[in-house]
């Protein structure tokens, strides 16, 4: 089985308006800060869930308030790797009885391997998966667009908030 992570609508995402009046304070939010608000509404409109296929079929219970906001909050530096073919990082996952870390290590020069760890050991949980750099690369960007694409229906607003401008620049820059 290969290895697939994305972001999947269900429904018609409607907008919600619960911090279109919130004030974020310069001296202690930043952009992780709104990108929490935005994970805490995707996850309420019950119309987005995180997907991560492939292990041996491990179940992949996860959510959209907090593991969704660990791989956005990291979405500049993931996409600058692989923008710059460096296929060395890792993706975590904290969710109550989830606990895993993808750890992808570059074999050669498009091929990438990925394992499958338990947060808690770090012990192997299932088999590697083997992808090609390009292929994973055009998944995470597909991610990204999707993650920036349900969060402009659910809270366009909080887009537009200063604190995450200058983050969501970044990510653009490197997804062109």
């Amino acid at each position: 089985m290969g290895f697939k992570i994305e972001l999947k609508t269900y429904n018609n995402l409607s907008k919600n308006d619960i911090y279109l009046h919130k004030t974020y304070n310069d001296d202690f939010d930043n952009y992780i800060s709104v990108l929490i608000d935005i994970c805490d509404l995707l996850k309420a409109s019950r119309a987005v869930k995180l997907t991560v296929d492939g292990f041996n079929g491990l179940d992949w219970n996860l959510a959209c308030d907090w593991d969704l906001l660990c791989i956005a909050e990291s979405f500049d530096e993931t996409l600058y790797n692989m923008v710059n073919k460096n296929y060395n990082f890792s993706l975590e996952f904290f969710e109550q009885g989830i606990e895993r870390v993808l750890e992808f290590k570059a074999i050669d020069f498009n091929l990438v391997e990925i394992n499958c760890l338990s947060f808690v050991n770090r012990e192997p949980l299932a088999e590697k998966i083997f992808i090609n750099g390009s292929a994973l690369k055009i998944m995470i960007v597909q991610l990204v667009k999707d993650f920036i694409g349900a969060a402009s229906q659910v809270c366009g607003y909080l887009l537009d908030v200063p604190l995450i401008k200058e983050y969501l620049n970044k990510i653009n820059a490197l997804i062109l």
